[in-house]
């Protein structure tokens, strides 16, 4: 799990999409690490705009909690 969450870090440096940062991930899990499983949701928030883009594998979808406390699933990744 180690080396999937050290990889994860490296490609999210490359500034990549969500989507093709997962994408390298499960290509180096399955060379790395064959017969390993995990699960991830990886997020990308633009502070600037507010805007948010992410992507998930095998995890439940995230939940986005507003500031007034409502709460919204994020399933449309």
């Amino acid at each position: 799990m180690g080396q999937i969450r050290h990889a994860l870090r490296a490609f999210a440096l490359l500034d990549m999409a969500p989507d093709e940062v997962l994408l390298h991930l499960n290509r180096y899990a399955r060379l790395s690490v064959p017969g390993e499983i995990a699960t991830v949701a990886y997020l990308v928030l633009d502070r600037a705009t507010g805007s948010m883009t992410y992507a998930t594998a095998g995890h439940p979808p995230p939940i986005v909690v507003r500031p007034d406390g409502a709460t919204r699933w994020l399933d449309d990744a």
